[in-house]
């Protein structure tokens, strides 16, 4: 459908008062018989005119651009959404009354085809040309030419190799924390000298920013004050995409709520990074703001904790009180996975016979935490140094890895054989610690002939934990297991097995444990999508004045020297005010239609005629003057459902326009009522 189509769509579904006073206000008294759609045709071609459209934009005041960019930049959106917009400027009166009168000039509409509510809409035949010379960002969000120097990437302090770090450091602590979960004193002096320059700037202390991202990933428990972490979830964090983990902490940097927070910090610096431009921190909120309001998010007071993060992870640059994009944030988000641990250059890492590890920070994740584990960081600077302790390898071997996973990692990254005496003592730790062993499982026990099977069949091998004994069919399995080596015995040809009674829910069955949803991927499946927006600081538009002076010398002759009544001219230039009267050819009978609307003081007879005529009307609302207890004048809006006796008083009944409350007002206590043509929103 194309925009006129769409216009013309809109128009024709108008209730028929409003259909017709629009009409003869822009072409004058209707004739009989009329078609609709004809009158529809003749009210378009006016409007598209180019002598018209000028003056219809050069009617257009900044409060008007204001309103208009808000729509450009929201799309569709909601009466009450767009009023958080002006809630510090103007009354919802003064503001629903605005909307109106752009409606009335043709400007915004209604899109009734919402599946829910109606929504506000720049106005179809006007939109392209209005986006060309009106609609500018600036008015709603100022903002600032950035030097070249700021228009670059600059290096941020955090890089994915920081996770794996600050989990190396809190691992190798015992209590890091005071009782008021604080770092203690000597922890906060240790960071300084592990991590200078990177961990401790700013006014929360970075290393307090990653600590609540493991924590909030649930990658680490705190218990006491020491941090424990959850193997599970570190072997699936390994095993997402470099830009699925980012999406995860990227989320965590700013709440448990990862899943909206990501998508939401991705669609904030993509708009600012566009620009080239520098922000307050007011049009950076308002761009939070809109983006919230973009996407019906509830508005958070938090949102001042979005810009004070970002600025702490150095995604965005403050000087003075002005804040720059930073353009490495591009890079981070859009990097590509290292495809594998290399070993591959020789400066990659560097095991040395004294057990320190220097490491380059691209190293891939994975194996990251594999030293995170098993060596402790002693300093992070522009090359990585751990070192490795009997104490970390044997963390290491705690958390599922083995010796020779170890050993053959360091010699994969290396590239050549891990030195001897580092070797021997690994190996060494690792016959000590494994001198005395714990087994949680259930044990299978196996005569001769099936032992023989289980011990020659390759079907058995992954299903085992380890024989117990050599010299007999004894064997230790993990319970989660039984499926496979049921499968494994079915393969060898054996049946008819005995089992556990809590293993069997009948004689055919056994109880399968289902496997479990990988927590990380649930999250990302879920992950909100977030629509953003585009701001065009370059395009050039009309100069557009704070005010438009409707004094219109020839339209105001043309009615003076009318044979319209004295009250048929106010009518009339009532309208020139409201910016709906473009030329003298508009002064004609169809613009001066006198309709009274409104009743005041001691005229009873006249505010309840008023009340009647609103009560249940949906094509009307009204506007009701009265005073509070304290003697001051409340205006307020409504929609005006039924008129009701209570005792000798009759009371109007309704719904506060702004938020649907109800309300009950004694008509003798109104100083004014006055009814207003629903707007083209709310009809």
């Amino acid at each position: 459908m194309t925009d006129i189509e769409r216009w013309k769509k809109i128009i024709i579904s108008l209730p028929e008062h409003i259909f017709f006073d629009l009409i003869r206000n822009y072409l004058g008294d209707v004739k009989t018989p009329f078609n609709k759609h004809d009158l529809i045709e003749k009210f378009a071609s006016f409007l598209r005119k180019e002598k018209n459209i000028n003056i219809i934009l050069s009617l257009i005041d900044k409060q008007d651009a204001y309103v208009l960019t808000l729509l450009d930049i929201l799309g569709p959106v909601e009466i009450k959404a767009l009023y958080h917009f002006f809630s510090d400027k103007k009354s919802y009166y003064d503001f629903y009354i605005h909307l109106q009168n752009l409606e009335e000039r043709m400007l915004i509409c209604t899109d009734k085809d919402a599946e829910e509510s109606p929504l506000l809409i720049i106005s179809p035949i006007f939109e392209d040309v209005l986006r060309e010379k009106i609609i500018n960002p600036s008015l709603v969000i100022p903002a600032i030419d950035a030097s070249e120097d700021l228009k670059k990437e600059t290096e941020t302090w955090y890089s994915e190799s920081i996770l794996f770090v600050v989990l190396s450091y809190l691992l190798g602590q015992e209590l890091v924390l005071k009782l008021d979960g604080n770092f203690k004193k000597r922890i906060k002096e240790e960071l300084k000298e592990i991590f200078p320059g990177k961990m401790n700037a700013g006014s929360e202390p970075r290393i307090d920013i990653m600590r609540k991202v493991l924590k909030r990933l649930n990658l680490v428990r705190q218990e006491s004050g020491v941090f424990k972490p959850i193997i599970e979830r570190w072997k699936e964090f390994m095993s997402l995409s470099f830009s699925e983990r980012q999406t995860l902490y990227m989320g965590a940097f700013f709440s448990s709520n990862y899943r909206l927070y990501f998508s939401l910090i991705d669609k904030f610096m993509r708009i600012v990074c566009s620009t080239g431009k520098g922000f307050s921190k007011n049009s950076l909120l308002k761009i939070i703001d809109l983006l919230f309001a973009k996407n019906s998010l509830p508005h958070e007071e938090w949102r001042d904790d979005i810009i004070r993060i970002l600025t702490g992870l150095e995604y965005l640059i403050k000087e003075e009180d002005i804040y720059y994009p930073n353009r490495a944030y591009f890079s981070i988000i859009k990097k590509e996975e290292n495809p594998a641990s290399s070993g591959k250059e020789s400066d990659h890492f560097i095991l040395q016979p004294n057990f320190d590890i220097l490491v380059s920070k691209n190293i891939n994740f994975r194996d990251g935490v594999m030293l995170a584990f098993a060596a402790n960081i002693k300093r992070y600077s522009n090359v990585i140094n751990f070192t490795l302790s009997k104490e970390s390898f044997l963390r290491a071997l705690r958390v599922g890895y083995t010796g020779k996973d170890i050993v053959d990692i360091f010699n994969a990254l290396t590239g050549y054989p891990i030195s001897q005496n580092v070797k021997f003592s690994m190996e060494s730790w690792e016959k000590e610690y494994k001198s005395l062993e714990f087994y949680k499982g259930i044990v299978l026990v196996a005569d001769e002939k099936k032992s023989n099977i289980i011990d020659n069949s390759g079907y058995f091998s992954s299903g085992l934990c380890r024989k117990i004994s050599e010299e007999s069919g004894v064997y230790l399995i993990d319970e989660k297991n039984i499926p496979v080596l049921l499968d494994a015995f079915n393969k060898a040809g054996v049946d008819n097995i005995s089992l556990p009674h809590s293993l069997v829910t009948n004689p055919a069955e056994v109880e399968i444990e289902k496997p479990l949803i990988p927590l990380f991927r649930e999250d990302l499946a879920i992950v909100r999508h977030i629509d953003g927006f585009e701001l065009d600081y370059d395009k050039k538009t009309y100069p557009i004045p704070e005010k438009i002076d409707t004094d219109f010398p020839d339209i105001r002759e043309k009615v003076e020297s009318s044979k319209f009544t004295a009250a048929q001219k106010e009518v009339v230039f009532d309208r020139i005010e409201r910016k709906l009267i473009l030329s003298p050819e508009q002064v004609r009978k169809g613009s001066a239609r006198i309709e009274k609307t409104e009743a005041r003081g001691l005229d009873y007879s006249g505010k309840m005629r008023i009340a009647e005529e609103v009560a249940g009307n949906s094509g009307y609302l009204a506007e009701v003057i009265e005073n509070n207890n304290e003697g001051e004048s409340v205006r307020r809006l409504i929609k005006a459902e039924k008129i009701e006796k209570e005792g000798n008083a009759f009371y109007l009944k309704g719904v506060l326009l702004m938020d649907n409350s109800e309300v009950s007002i004694s008509i003798s206590k109104i100083s004014l009522i006055r009814k207003i043509r629903t707007s083209l929103v709310a009809g």
